[in-house]
């Protein structure tokens, strides 16, 4: 492989390369990681709501809080891990990155299967209190009983993903993740329409396609000729290796789970002023907005190592112009993606079920909750930007300040009096007006202080 952090001069390309260059170079395969974990969502419903009904679909918009909660520790050790590896591989420290890869595995392993373990104990009363009905939670539960094992895999396959694709070829690690939606693709149907099995043969399809993604990274680890080659004494777990990814991980952790506790709340409302139907209109919404959040992170991602390196050194013209260029395309994604929504809500939704009802509630649920979609660039962006020059609780400020300040309050205000449409439209409000506090933090927070340090 070529070695692409040096240029044939031994300048970093970071340091040398053209920024929207090196965002392609970086953020193309992050956004391919990410879309992974968002496509099992949406192959999963597409493919339940045509073969199972429904109250299936239904069932498995419950799913996607609790799935959510469960891939956050996958975000924790492959977000905390990678920002490490790089910094070893920079300083050509090989067996150090390697130690931080095996623990972020051995911490990635152990809490997966904890909260695994947990989560199956008590699935029932979790479903209810997600806002489950006594049809739709057996449908949940058929499901989870199958993804939530299967998930261990996947977060495996993320942080495996997430870290090495910084010391190995790019390509070929994305080529390796998008190999599991693609079988997904494949053999779901064969599963839920040819065998008959709805929803668990749903989830049986991404089982399988996680588990083969897991093969082939393996495969890929173990050829001898790869410098990234893991041993078991890299498992080891050391305390200030855990601490530091832990450390590092923790605001992405933070910011995903009070996301999935915000989609907890969202459903109870919705069960209660729409029922069923308008949880599985949410579940398909969520699914579609989740696409277009997976384009918009792994641009955030690639943002995340320039802006890194180049603070790190001091440069802070670079510096502003990757955050200016990233806002800039994230920015244009969600704007795209506002106008398929607003234009094509009717599709989409019939693309999920044949349903009536679902499919009229999710053409209204649709229009409303993406109206200010094009602002949410703006704010995952700078989220990120304060994350990557080590000013996380700036990061942690603006999310919650969304979730809990703006979000809930709104929910809770608008559903008193408008019921279903206020729910709706308490997305909308919260992208809006969590735009001026991101804007001041901003504005406040000079890109390149005094005290950065002039040397990597």
């Amino acid at each position: 492989m070529t070695n692409i952090n040096k240029s044939t001069t031994g300048t970093h390309i970071l340091e040398r390369y053209p920024i929207s260059k090196l965002l392609r170079i970086y953020a193309t395969p992050a956004i391919l990681n990410m879309l992974v974990v968002a496509l099992y969502n949406v192959v999963d419903r597409i493919f339940v709501g045509q073969g199972a009904g429904p109250m299936a679909i239904c069932g498995l918009a419950l799913t996607l809080p609790c799935l959510a909660l469960f891939s956050t520790v996958g975000t924790l050790t492959g977000v905390g891990a990678a920002a490490q590896i790089m910094n070893a591989t920079a300083n050509n420290d090989l067996h150090k990155a390697k130690q931080i890869l095996g623990n972020a595995l051995f911490l990635n392993i152990l809490v997966s299967v904890l909260l695994a373990v947990l989560t199956l104990l008590f699935i029932k009363p979790v479903l209810k209190n997600f806002g489950g009905s006594d049809e739709t939670i057996t449908h949940a539960i058929t499901y989870l009983n199958i993804m939530i094992p299967a998930g261990i895999i996947g977060n495996i396959n993320f942080t495996l993903s997430n870290t090495i694709r910084l010391i190995e070829s790019r390509r070929k690690i994305m080529f390796i993740m998008m190999s599991g939606p693609l079988l997904n693709v494949l053999v779901s149907p064969i599963f839920i329409f040819a065998l008959n099995m709805g929803i668990k043969g749903a989830g049986w399809g991404s089982a399988i396609s996680m588990f083969f993604t897991f093969i082939l990274l393996l495969a890929y680890l173990s050829k001898k000729k790869r410098k990234f080659h893991l041993s078991i004494v890299d498992f080891k777990p050391q305390i200030h290796t855990l601490l530091s990814i832990i450390g590092i991980g923790m605001a992405p952790f933070i910011m995903h789970i009070t996301t999935s506790m915000v989609n907890i709340i969202i459903n109870r409302y919705l069960i209660i002023h729409g029922g069923d139907y308008a949880v599985g209109a949410f579940g398909i919404i969520a699914s579609m907005l989740f696409l277009v959040a997976a384009i918009q992170q792994g641009i955030c991602q690639g943002m995340q190592q320039i802006v890194s390196f180049n603070y790190g050194v001091g440069n802070s013209g670079r510096v502003k112009e990757t955050l200016i260029k990233s806002i800039v395309v994230a920015s244009l994604i969600s704007i795209a993606a506002f106008v398929i929504f607003e234009l094509f809500a009717s599709t989409i939704m019939r693309s999920f079920t044949t349903n009536s009802n679902l499919i009229a509630i999710g053409i209204e649920g649709f229009k409303y909750t993406t109206l200010l979609l094009p602002l949410t660039g703006f704010q995952l962006v700078t989220t990120s930007f304060f994350q990557s020059i080590k000013q996380p609780a700036k990061a942690i400020t603006i999310n919650i300040s969304r979730q809990f300040l703006f979000l809930i309050p709104a929910l809770i205000i608008l559903s008193a009096r408008m019921g279903l449409d206020g729910i709706w439209l308490a997305t909308p409000i919260a992208d809006g007006l969590v735009i001026i506090p991101t804007a001041i933090i901003l504005a406040l927070s000079p890109i390149s202080q005094s005290s950065t340090p002039q040397t990597h």
